[in-house]
């Protein structure tokens, strides 16, 4: 178990180069077997809470709607900011207030702009638990459905706002829902929320969400930190308790994390965060990703709806406790 916080030295990308993809080239998972350090936050009672149930029906709407929305989600094609109205109106529709983090474009193209999107789930104090996954996807030209690499993760983002929006009285804590956008340009979405938005929302904990719909032929998940600190610890552990029991092969976890979300909140708003994430996530990326042959037909509702399931009660304990 690493002592303390590792960095990774980011190259210098071009447009349709993915960072996790690149660093992934040369730096191997670091996962090892999981430790409980017996932080977890306190158990959540969802049905008492009054919390929608997510099932595997609801979580393949979320990602056949989210792929059906806009034919690419290429960071510099016009056609992302279709996707993004799509999330922006599910928000809405869920009764989150909403706001858009607009920034220039990492990537090449027709679109100079972009935007991430934000939506609050109030809570009764004034600290907020961030749920995060990025929204575009690669490649840059041609049809762009990132099935996988991440309309995956948004379903799970969008699965877990949608069981929350039921609740009859407000948790403790703010939930805060963050569809990023530039994330394959080198996560330029989420890093320019940590140095924007993120200081103003007394973000206490942050789970990533990315790539999570293809459960290859293990079955299992990945909980990734930069660095073992004590909070981050607490994640893991609350994620660990919260498993879904359908998660058939278990998580492992890597505390050298590197090319997703969870990353820029570590390293640049010091926000613990915690990427959830495929055991197989490379060997997909290998063969299909950034590729149009990311499909829907290499998406398993069922093991993407047990890592929103997942995502939920770990998101309540944290919220709650």
């Amino acid at each position: 178990m690493l002592k303390k916080l590792v960095f990774v030295a980011i190259p210098s990308l071009t447009v349709g180069v993915s960072l996790r993809n690149t660093l992934g080239l040369r730096i191997k998972e670091a996962v090892q077997p999981y430790i409980d350090n017996n932080s977890a936050a306190p158990k959540a009672e969802l049905g008492s809470l009054g919390v929608h149930l997510i099932t595997p029906a609801k979580w393949d709407t979320f990602e056949r709607d989210l792929l059906e929305s806009a034919t690419s989600r290429f960071s510099g094609s016009p056609s992302i900011d279709k996707a993004a109205a799509f999330i922006e109106s599910q928000f809405e529709s869920l009764g989150l207030k909403v706001e858009s983090d607009f920034f220039d474009s990492p990537a090449s193209g027709e679109n100079s702009r972009t935007r991430n999107i934000i939506g609050r789930l109030q809570g009764s104090t004034d600290e907020s638990i961030l749920v995060g996954a990025h929204y575009d996807s690669l490649p840059t030209t041609g049809p762009s459905p990132g099935a996988d690499d991440n309309a995956s993760g948004v379903a799970t983002l969008l699965s877990v706002a949608y069981a929350l929006s039921s609740l009859p009285n407000p948790l403790k804590r703010t939930v805060i829902f963050v569809a990023f956008s530039g994330e394959e340009q080198g996560m330029k979405g989420s890093s320019h929320f940590a140095n924007s938005l993120a200081p103003s929302l007394h973000i206490q904990s942050a789970i990533i969400l990315d790539q999570d719909g293809n459960p290859g032929s293990s079955r299992a998940l990945i909980y990734e930190s930069v660095g073992d600190s004590k909070d981050k610890l607490r994640i893991i552990d609350t994620l660990a308790k919260s498993t879904d029991a359908s998660i058939s092969g278990g998580f492992v976890v890597n505390h050298n994390g590197f090319g997703s979300d969870h990353v820029p909140l570590t390293t640049e708003a010091d926000i613990p965060s915690v990427l959830v994430i495929e055991r197989e996530n490379m060997q997909f990326a290998a063969k299909y990703g950034h590729t149009s042959k990311d499909t829907i037909d290499n998406i398993d509702p069922t093991y993407g709806s047990a890592i929103a399931r997942t995502v939920l009660e770990a998101t309540v304990r944290l919220a709650v406790a």
